[in-house]
């Protein structure tokens, strides 16, 4: 015989706890803050729980309060960091042979304050600045209240007193007094204050100089340059800007700028359309408090011209005889230097005073007869190769002092200095003289010979018709008589 049972048997799970902690808000950098660390059974675990913690580089934190919890609990752990950045703390829990572990990030935030740039070189009266820079780390979002201590002596101003997070604001700083300044800067947001130092050198403060010419001249199709300097005596030298302005139409001038000394060059080719006379051109030097200018008196004259040349044409000289003549010369453009006089192709017995340009000759018997081409020159000191030349062909004529066949010799009785020519040109003005007024005389006489005919006519008309009428008024016969007789005699 047999009998059974049943039995019912129920396996539920084994007794266990979870884990858990909380991760803080973000922090500041070097203050604390607390991570709760809460255990939790399951399955009726009643156990003893030691916590422990794997503590990150960077992160500081104290031991867990309580290090032990039974059956449930909470426990916490603080923790702190001097740089911003975020860290994981690993938080293990051990009891009854289980082993359990959570994490808590902590996020540390932090700001830092610069300046850009951070030592300034200034001259008393010039105003500087420096860019003070707020750059928020790991997220920092505060606001940030700025602030100046500055040496005695030292004005200084902030564009901006406070900044949300990060950004930038402007420090300005000047002087009235030369030395050495420190103006310190402070960045404060709750727990945090940071710093930073501008350093200030005052020097004393110079007016610029510009050195330029103060008058050029300049000719017409040439080309003028001069170079124009600007200078600053100031202690510590500041950024120079040298310029130019009512420039002449074509002439060039760079703008340069730097430390003291800047230079530049002025060019300049007036063209023949340029009118002759003065242009003022003006240089300025700034060094960014004062100016200083220079005025430059450009005087453009006209091209330069030949010289001209004022001698006689063909000359006549007599054996014996002195011909005596003068050349003269004169610059046109009145630009050019002084004229010189020169000649060539001078034969014996010719002279020639380039100081006076006076030419004579007295012609030798040898001489009878030919023809000598004495070539003038005059020429511009100031540029040799403008010169001017012209030839004065001189013939030599006998010296005989009456005609060779016995005829009238007319060369004869040429005055000493006058040419052929000339003295041709003379006596035919003198013949037409003489002929015109013979011209009149036999004309007028001839008018005077048919007036007295036609007055004669008259007058035998008149004594008849009186003597016709003399019956009746005897008087009036004798009257036409009388002028009868005045026209007889005359």
């Amino acid at each position: 015989m047999s009998h059974s049972a049943t039995a019912s048997f129920t396996f539920a799970a084994p007794p266990s706890f979870t884990i858990t902690a909380t991760s803080p808000t973000s922090m500041n950098a070097g203050s604390t803050t607390s991570s709760t660390i809460t255990l939790t059974p399951t399955n009726g675990f009643t156990g003893t729980v030691a916590l422990t913690d794997n503590v990150p580089a960077g992160l500081s934190c104290g031991t867990i309060t309580p290090s032990s919890l039974t059956g449930s609990g909470t426990a916490t752990v603080t923790c702190s960091s001097s740089t911003a950045s975020t860290y994981t703390l690993t938080i293990t829990g051990t009891g009854g042979g289980i082993i359990h572990s959570t994490t808590a990030t902590f996020t540390i935030v932090d700001f830092i304050v610069s300046a850009n740039p951070s030592t300034l070189a200034l001259n008393t009266g010039i105003t500087g600045t420096s860019t003070i820079t707020i750059t928020g780390l790991n997220g920092f979002i505060g606001t940030v209240t700025l602030t100046t201590a500055p040496s005695t002596g030292l004005s200084v101003a902030l564009s901006t007193g406070t900044i949300q997070g990060s950004g930038t604001c402007i420090l300005t700083v000047s002087s009235g007094a030369a030395g050495s300044y420190t103006v310190l800067v402070k960045g404060a947001s709750g727990s945090l204050s940071k710093t930073t130092t501008v350093t200030v050198n005052i020097g004393a403060q110079g007016s610029p100089v510009v050195s330029a010419p103060s008058a050029e001249t300049v000719t017409q199709l040439n080309t003028l340059t001069f170079t124009v300097t600007g200078t600053d005596s100031s202690t510590l030298s500041p950024t120079l800007t040298l310029s130019a302005s009512q420039l002449p139409s074509g002439a060039s001038f760079r703008t340069i700028q730097g430390t003291s000394p800047v230079t530049s060059t002025f060019g300049w080719t007036p063209t023949a359309t340029v009118a002759p006379g003065t242009y003022a051109a003006v240089f300025t030097i700034n060094d960014g408090v004062t100016s200083t200018q220079a005025t430059v008196a450009i005087t453009v004259v006209a091209s330069n011209s030949l010289p001209i040349l004022i001698a006689p044409g063909r000359q006549n000289a007599t054996v014996g005889g002195r011909l005596h003549f003068s050349v003269s010369a004169n610059d046109p453009s009145g630009v050019g230097g002084p004229i010189t006089l020169s000649a060539t192709g001078l034969a014996s017995n010719m002279a020639f005073d380039p100081s006076t340009g006076d030419f004579s000759f007295t012609p030798s018997a040898s001489q009878e007869g030919q023809t000598f081409a004495v070539n003038f020159t005059a020429t511009d000191s100031n540029n040799p190769s403008w010169t001017s030349t012209q030839s004065v062909p001189i013939h030599v004529l006998s010296g005989a002092s009456g005609p060779s066949s016995g005829g009238l010799c007319l060369t004869c009785l040429i005055p000493t200095g006058m040419t052929t020519t000339v003295w041709i040109l003379a006596l035919g003005a003198l013949i037409g003289i003489i002929s015109s007024i013979a011209l009149v005389h036999i004309r007028a006489g001839a008018e005077l010979a048919a007036a007295r005919r036609r007055m004669k006519s008259l007058n035998a008309q008149n004594q008849f018709s009186q003597a016709y009428n003399g019956y009746q008024t005897p008087r009036r016969t004798i009257a036409p008589v009388r002028r009868r007789r005045k026209v007889d005699d005359y």
